[in-house]
């Protein structure tokens, strides 16, 4: 995985950790060293470290059209002041390619499943 190419052009990411019961989530600045992305630790944070976590990278322009995201998933250390966040594995979307198509496919799908499952239960 070629971190640095995947994020070129994000300044921001929002970084999101498994806590208890609800994830925690906030924005920050980040750095890339040796493969893995370093955002410093808020002051406030207080969740179990290690932790599943997740980076989500975001932009479009001005009218909400050009949208990119990148999600990176991984493993969230600390080091000192610092988290150390290790990717594993990272879903990308463009809009305009076929991205675009696979993700309204993908939708469709888990919403027509969501309503069965719904119309289930509701008999029940």
């Amino acid at each position: 995985m070629k971190l640095e190419k995947l994020i070129k052009g994000f300044e921001r990411v929002i970084v999101s950790i498994q806590a208890n019961e609800f994830p925690i989530s906030f924005p920050a600045k980040f750095e890339v060293r040796e493969g893995k992305l370093m955002v410093e630790k808020p002051g406030w944070l207080d969740v179990k470290i290690p932790a599943r976590a997740c980076m989500l990278f975001h932009r479009h322009n001005e009218f909400v059209k050009k949208i990119r995201s990148v999600t990176l998933y991984g493993i969230l250390r600390q080091r000192g002041d610092i988290l150390e966040f290790e990717p594993i594995k990272c879903y990308t979307f463009k809009q305009g390619d076929l991205n675009t198509l696979r993700f309204i496919i993908s939708g469709k799908k888990r919403a027509r499943k969501f309503f069965k499952k719904l119309a289930q239960s509701s008999k029940s």
